[in-house]
């Protein structure tokens, strides 16, 4: 099979060993072939029934996604350019964000009322998502570790009218002990390779991907997966996602910082819509071998209106802190 815009040997041989044959041509296919745009609603006051109805009025053709809890459409890069214009884009009525990233913070389930944080928040898409399933009943924060990203996450959710959030400008190494046990639920949309946004036309999206990259990634990875845990009360929920399909970044970081934790940490099934098109977690990746819970996790395949994700959910069975040094989870 031919490589797509000069992928890396490497990363193809990883892919081809990672999906089963019959799914590895889509694969593929999904770097070089733009996706439809998914939007949802942002601003409460419409219905599904509504909102399609405006849309078409205005000459647009949208797909409902019907397997949301929340009116959600699907358009084409052709119809989005127009919708671009629009009123109900333009006040922030719809926002567009990628289906798989919708479907994290669904895994994640934020209720009103709950102490809630997005550890890796920017650019607030998700964010933006939580706030609106608490229904500013609650306490959210959204943090990151970049000052850039911060300060433009910060300027995307205040024009969207989410002022009450608590935004913060740390090292996501820090929350679990600087507040530990102290959130209902976790989202740790963790720093990754990327690996799912390749695009096959632009080199620029490879982000000097290398296997170093990938082994120094998962380190931190494990790091702030362990200060997330530890940020969680007894009873919460962490959720993991990644938009790279490298074992070592998703199932990989993940085993090592279980092993850590031990027996407080339960991994729950994640349950996703059914035209979504899912593969379970890996228990086993060249020589290594993980705990067989991880199959409860799932890989996103990547198509036609999916970007490639890794998402997993655990549960905090009982107390367990965080208190030891990066110095030492590097040497671990």
């Amino acid at each position: 099979m031919p490589n797509p815009g000069g992928l890396p040997p490497v990363f193809l041989e990883r892919l081809q060993r990672l999906f089963p044959e019959s799914l590895y041509g889509e694969v593929l296919t999904s770097f070089s072939v733009p996706k439809d745009i998914a939007l949802r609603l942002q601003k409460p006051g419409y219905s599904r029934e509504d909102l399609a109805g405006l849309l078409r009025k205005a000459g647009l053709e949208p797909e409902e996604i019907e397997e949301l809890p929340f009116p959600a459409f699907f358009v084409s890069r052709e119809t989005f350019r127009k919708l671009q214009e629009h009123p109900l884009y333009t006040q922030g009525t719809l926002y567009a964000q990628g289906l798989s990233s919708m479907l994290a913070v669904l895994v994640l389930a934020p209720r009103p009322g709950e102490k809630v944080l997005d550890m890796a928040a920017a650019p607030g898409s998700k964010t933006s998502l939580i706030a609106y399933l608490m229904k500013g009943e609650g306490e959210l924060t959204a943090n990151d570790t970049h000052r850039g990203r911060f300060f433009r996450m910060k300027t995307i959710l205040e024009n969207q009218g989410y002022r009450h959030i608590r935004m913060t400008l740390t090292a996501g190494e820090a929350f679990g002990r600087r507040e530990p046990e102290s959130y209902d639920r976790v989202l740790l949309d963790a720093p990754c390779s990327g690996e799912a946004r390749f695009q096959a036309d632009d080199p620029k999206s490879l982000g000097f991907w290398k296997m170093m990259k990938v082994r120094d990634l998962a380190k931190k990875q494990k790091r702030l997966f362990l200060s997330a845990f530890s940020a969680l009360k007894p009873g919460g929920v962490l959720v993991y996602s990644t938009c790279t399909f490298s074992p070592e970044e998703n199932e990989g970081a993940v085993a090592a910082a279980l092993k850590r934790i031990g027996s407080a940490a339960e991994l729950e099934a994640v349950s996703l819509p059914p035209s979504v098109r899912v593969m379970a977690g890996l228990t086993s990746w060249e020589n290594k071998v993980y705990p067989p819970a991880l199959a409860r996790a799932c890989r996103i395949v990547p198509g036609p209106r999916t970007e490639g994700f890794f998402i997993l959910r655990v549960r905090k069975t009982g107390p367990w802190r965080w208190d030891r040094g990066f110095a030492d989870e590097e040497m671990a």
